[in-house]
This record gives structure tokens, sequence and C-alpha cells, in this order.
């Protein structure tokens, strides 16, 4: 078999594959991790390695778009033929997104030594390490947050410790020790010891009953988020191997601290004129930067759907899910990609490009019904999508309702600045791997000329409060000049909800 020598950060990995193993998968095998931004689909050719010698298949169509044929080639793309030496380019050194450095970067760390950013998010929790020193990344990795064993979306969870006090202790403790489980992880990783300052960002509701604070009055009207500033602790009395740990605060209600983190990182990557920056998730989070003064957040109750969840076919990208799926009209059937994901399901980014497919072929028409079903159960049409998995009609309106929850709140803030974007930045898991045109194609997103997909933006955010004070004092007038729109008491909300069901565009 075909023996890999892997250089990263001056490390060397080794490992033997079967011949034909595509390099991303390699990789990931070797390091436990690698980031494919558009789910190794070929659309964005950010996933360049180095290979320093070795047999590797003959550089496809896409490659050859990007001019990836010689001494560097695509993760996603390449396959091994022979033995190989490469060298992975980490994307996140230096805090680098995806290849975007951030603007006016400084280094004044909030501590010596080892820091900690973590995101706690509602279905996952996203850490990474930095040796302040040389201000790169040593370690990154994440963690399924424990929290969705009390419901995968926030309402469920403030839902559960307005019936039962006492699950706010137990949710607080299964999270803590799940992010104590990924810091040492990540320190062991790294061959380091300790943190020595850790940051928190995250989720309105996931972020607070980490630290065992009552979400509840989130839950009601007028909606308080109870985390409304920064909290330090003494992380090692939380048994988080970090010294120092501050907790930074949400913007208001349902708007966490994880968009102002999102929000800081878009802004020293350049993007400072309208400028729409959509978290998408189960709670999807919305700004709208109109310029270096005025930030308009919201969020949109998108729900599990739009991830995946509670969809008949659907399952989160975390547990191996489908990343793409379409309708191959020669063919007569649905092709998932990859095609072993049939026995898992469907990540919210491969529902999105399915549906558009099935748009564009007739099967399903712009109102979201199946027009040419494979088949009926209990009177429930269905597209078959192979022996095991079913796309629905159920599935589809489920997922319309969490489309047009999104879509219906960017538009709303286009309404209110009075102007369309100039860009559209989309992030998180989702939003870096979703298929624009698809998302075009259902109104997902409004058709914005220029649309950049980055990964873990909250997380982005957090390391640059932690290094650079330039970005602590930004963070805090980000905070202090947000105007918080709650878009669904908008005189105008439920009849733009009504139109955005539909799986077309909505009018602005």
């Amino acid at each position: 078999m075909p023996r890999v020598s892997l250089y990263f950060r001056g490390e060397k990995f080794e490992g033997e594959f079967e011949e034909g193993t595509l390099l991303a998968d390699a990789i990931k095998n070797l390091l436990g991790w690698f980031i494919l931004p558009c789910g190794g689909r070929g659309i964005c050719g950010n996933c360049r390695v180095r290979v320093l010698e070795g047999m590797l298949s003959a550089p496809t169509k896409v490659e050859k778009k990007f001019g990836y044929t010689g001494k560097y080639r695509l993760a996603c793309q390449a396959r091994l033929k022979g033995d190989a030496s490469l060298e992975v380019e980490s994307l996140g050194e230096r805090l680098v997104v995806y290849g975007v450095e951030p603007l006016g970067f400084d280094t004044d760390p909030l501590c010596e030594g080892v820091g900690a950013g973590i995101d706690v998010g509602s279905s996952k929790i996203a850490g990474v390490l930095i040796d302040f020193g040389s201000g790169r990344n040593v370690a990154e990795g994440f963690a399924i947050n424990p929290q969705v064993g009390w419901g995968l979306d926030v309402i469920s969870r403030i839902s559960v410790i307005v019936r039962r006090r006492d699950e706010l202790e137990k949710m607080s403790r299964e999270t803590l020790k799940a992010v104590s489980k990924l810091i040492y992880s990540l320190l062991k990783k790294a061959g380091r010891e300790h943190v020595d300052c850790a940051v928190f960002t995250g989720n309105s509701v996931a972020l607070p009953i980490t630290f065992g604070i009552d979400p509840t009055p989130l839950g009601y009207y007028p909606y308080e988020n109870p985390l409304n500033e920064v909290i330090e602790l003494n992380g090692e009395k939380k048994n988080l191997q970090a010294r120092k740990v501050l907790v930074l605060p949400a913007i208001k209600s349902f708007v966490g601290s994880d968009a102002s983190t999102a929000i800081l990182a878009t802004l020293m990557h350049g993007f400072s004129k309208y400028t729409v920056m959509a978290d998408i998730g189960i709670n999807t989070e919305i700004a709208y930067i109109v310029n270096k003064e005025k930030f308009l957040v919201t969020s949109a109750p998108a729900g599990p759907a739009i991830e995946g969840g509670e969809l008949s076919c659907g399952s989160t990208a975390l547990q191996g899910a489908a990343s793409y799926a379409y309708y191959d009209a020669e063919k007569r059937k649905v092709v998932l990609i990859p095609e072993r994901s049939e026995k898992v399901g469907l990540s919210g980014s491969a529902i999105v490009a399915l549906i558009a497919s099935l748009v564009d072929h007739g099967i399903v028409d712009g109102s979201g019904r199946i027009m040419l079903p494979d088949g009926e159960v209990n009177g429930v049409k269905f597209v078959s999508l192979g022996a095991r998995l079913r796309l629905t009609q159920k599935d589809i309106r489920e997922f319309q309702k969490a489309k047009a929850a999104i879509s219906t709140a960017i538009n709303l803030l286009i309404r209110k600045v009075g102007r369309f974007p100039l860009s559209l930045v989309l992030a998180g898991s989702m939003g870096s791997s979703v298929d624009v045109k698809s998302a075009y194609k259902i109104g997902l997103f409004p058709r914005v000329d220029n649309v950049f997909q980055y990964g873990n933006l909250a997380l982005v955010g957090a390391k640059l409060y932690m290094v650079s004070s330039r970005a602590r004092r930004l963070y805090e007038e980000i905070r202090g000049k947000a105007e918080h729109v709650g878009v669904m008491e908008d005189t105008n909300y439920q009849e733009l909800w009504m139109k955005c069901l539909s799986l077309t565009q909505c009018e602005v």
C-alpha cells in the first residue's frame, strides 16, 4: 500500500493507505482534522497541499481550472497512486481565514504563553490553541455539545429548564466536562501542559447554560439575555485547564457573543461597508454592516431542519452525512456525495443542493410540492434517495419553514437599511459549505454580487480578541453600536415570511 509522509508545522506524520485514497482523507486520518471549505466539492480551490515528491493521479479539470497541476494539488481532487511526501500549509496560521488576513493586526495578548479560544455552538463546541509567542494556532478541534441531549434547538433546552430547574446544573456539568476534554485533547496534540487564558464565545443560550447561568429569561418577552457583561473566572475551579477564563457577553436577546466575534472577524478582514454577515445554523445570526459606525443585528429561529436535523432523510454533517446531492436526469435518480452517506443521511448543505436540483428538473415545483413522486407512504409523497432514504413532502415543508425564517430576516434588515448589500459573508460550517448557486435558486439568500464563504468566524473573532488590543476595543464598539432588530415583531414579518416559503427568490 502507498505510504504517506505528511509534514505539518515542523512535525512529520506517516501512515499507509489504499491506492486511490483521496489526499483529503489521508490527511484527515493522519492529523485528525482537515479543513475543506466547500465540503470537498471542488468549487473553492482552498484545500491545496504541497507535493514534495510522490505518485498522484493526473490533475482533474477542477485542478486545471485553479492552476494546481504541479507542486501544489487540491486535496479534494488528487488521489494516491504510490508513495507520497506532502506538506500541509495551515489555513488557520497567523489568524488567516481561508487565505484572508486581518487588517491592522497588532499583538498584545491577554496573557503570556498559550491561549484557548472556545466557541460553544448549539450542537458543536469548537476550540483552538494559540501560542502567543508566535501568534500561530498549535492545535484545533471540536466536540459534540452534550446539550443536544436536551434538544437540538435551544428553545427545547429552555423548556426543559423551566419544567425541571435542576436540569440546568446537569447541562452545565456535562458541557464543562466536554469542554475540559476538548482542551485536554488540544493540549496533548500540541504537546503543552496548560492554558494560561481562555476566551469563550458562543450561542445565546448554549453559552449561558455552559456556565450554569439561567437562560429562561430568553423564553418570554422581552427575551432578555442573562449574559450581558464579560465574566472573568478561575478556569481551574471549573476543571478547564485554564488559569484565566473570559466569557464574552451577548449583544441582545438571541444574538449571542458568537455574532459579536463573527462581526469582529468580518470587520478586521476588510468588510466594513454594506455587508451582510450570516452565520447559518439552527439559530441563524445575521448582521448588516452598513459602515464602521452602524451595525444592525438579528437572529432567525431556523430550527434543526436547516442543518438536516428532524428530517426523515437528514442528519448533521458531524455524523458523516452527505455533503452534496443532486438529481441525475440521465440516470433518473438522486446522487449522494459521498455515496456511502446513504446509510447516514443528508446534511443541511446537501438538502439545499438537492431541493434546488429537484426544482430545476421539475420534480418539485416552486411552492414546494412534489410533482413527480417516486411513491407514497400513508398518503405522503416522497422522492427516493436510494434503498434506505426518502425525501418526503413533510421534509420539504419543514425545510421551507427554516429557509423562510432566514431569508425573511435578511430581507427585513435590507429593507430597514434601504440599500441592497454589496457583499454577503457566509459563516459557520453550513455557511462555508453550502452551494451558493443552489441557495440562490431556492431563495435562501438574496442574489448579492460578491459572496464570501468562511468557516468559524466566531472562533476567529475570539482568537483576535485574545491576541489584539485593537480587536478588544473594536469588540466593545460593536456591542455598543449594534442595533438589535426584532424581525418577528416587524409588522411585515408574517407577510414576507409567507412569500419566502416558496422555493424562489423573495422580493425585498
